[in-house]
């Protein structure tokens, strides 16, 4: 969360010497959306409750929604049903959030992405609409990854490169 606050304080700052005002206007925008859903997911683990697959599909749209306002063709489709460990829907929230803001920057549209579950594991994939091969993956989020047992690679898909997380299923909550 401090990462966050304080990239969206660098955005607010430098707004009024932006050329692209509407472009930097959805980026603190989907700044500040990161910042409120993962207030509620972290209020959600202090009370022991889940994350449903459909609530966790609002959040993936609503990022989806404002990358569109800032130019980004992409769409996120969630394949997930059920009630998620809070753990693991934010690791998926902030693996959307990275990928949407990296495809910002190097303006990599259009940007698909689907999770679903597959046996036992969670998997969250993303084909943009260029090589990842030079993004770098925050210390936090390769770090989350690692202790639920995940991994995040960047797979070569012939004609296309594809970013791809997985995480074992485990630790699901019955509400």
């Amino acid at each position: 969360m401090e990462r966050r606050i304080r990239t969206l304080e660098h955005l607010i700052e430098t707004f009024p010497g932006t050329e692209h005002p509407h472009e930097r206007t959805a980026c603190i925008t989907l700044c500040l959306c990161h910042i409120k859903r993962r207030c509620n997911m972290f209020f959600l683990a202090r009370q022991g409750e889940g994350l449903s697959g459909d609530e966790l599909s609002m959040y993936l749209d609503e990022l989806a929604e404002l990358a569109r306002y800032a130019g980004l063709q992409m769409l996120i489709r969630c394949g997930q049903s059920g009630v998620l460990e809070v753990r693991r829907a934010a690791l998926c929230y902030d693996f959307a959030f990275e990928t949407i803001s990296w495809a910002l920057r190097e303006n990599a549209s259009p940007l698909l992405g689907y999770l679903e579950s597959e046996g036992a594991h969670l998997v969250f994939r993303f084909l943009p609409g260029s090589d990842p091969g030079q993004w770098n993956f925050s210390e936090e989020l390769t770090t989350a990854a690692d202790a639920l047992g995940g991994q995040i690679i960047c797979k070569d898909l012939d004609d296309a490169v594809g970013i791809c997380m997985t995480v074992p299923l485990g630790g699901d909550v019955h509400v």
